[in-house]
């Protein structure tokens, strides 16, 4: 993925940039983040570290701004460093977005609502709102959810992982109805 973004520098400043999202050996999902001067530039400006971006979200309100903010880790892992990328409108920064937060490390509450089957019938509010109600659940390897007090009467998202859907008949017999990615 590629295209022209405005970059905030460090001292407040936007400045166009080519952005390149290239293969790579060392970065996440086997791809690095580049900006460079133009498109026709060898030599990149700069890199942003794919392999510690921790979030990718639009600031603001969704079609108010079109501003990205990339967070990634350093080395510490105690701060954190935000780089701030603006496109040209709605649509690119939905596009450039969803480019982005293929590198995620952690989603957001929103994020994983948005990518979820939900966001079919649920506008970008309605997303956010449902999000503030979820509660992150961490559920072992072969636990049964039904188990799980925490769990019941619950409406659960699965954000990793695999899941077996299994019916139970009246005769109390358990019938795998399929597995879930």
């Amino acid at each position: 993925y590629e295209g022209w973004l405005e970059k905030k520098t460090s001292l407040g400043f936007w400045k166009m940039r080519f952005f390149r999202i290239l293969p790579s050996d060392t970065g996440r999902f086997g791809s690095s983040i580049f900006f460079f001067e133009d498109s026709v530039s060898k030599q990149a400006k700069g890199e942003i570290d794919s392999s510690k971006v921790v979030t990718v979200a639009r600031q603001g309100k969704r079609n108010q701004t079109n501003v990205i903010v990339l967070t990634t880790e350093n080395d510490t892992k105690s701060k954190k460093t935000a780089h701030f990328v603006r496109t040209p409108n709605t649509l690119s920064c939905d596009r450039w977005l969803r480019a982005l937060q293929t590198f995620t490390i952690k989603w957001s509450a929103v994020d994983v609502v948005c990518r979820s089957v939900l966001a079919l019938v649920f506008n970008f509010k309605m997303c956010q709102s449902f999000a503030k109600k979820l509660k992150l659940v961490t559920v072992k390897k072969n636990q049964r959810i039904e188990k799980q007090a925490a769990l019941q009467n619950k409406f659960c998202i699965l954000k990793s992982g695999t899941i077996g859907i299994f019916t139970r008949s009246s005769e109390g017999k358990y019938t795998k109805y399929g597995l879930q990615t």
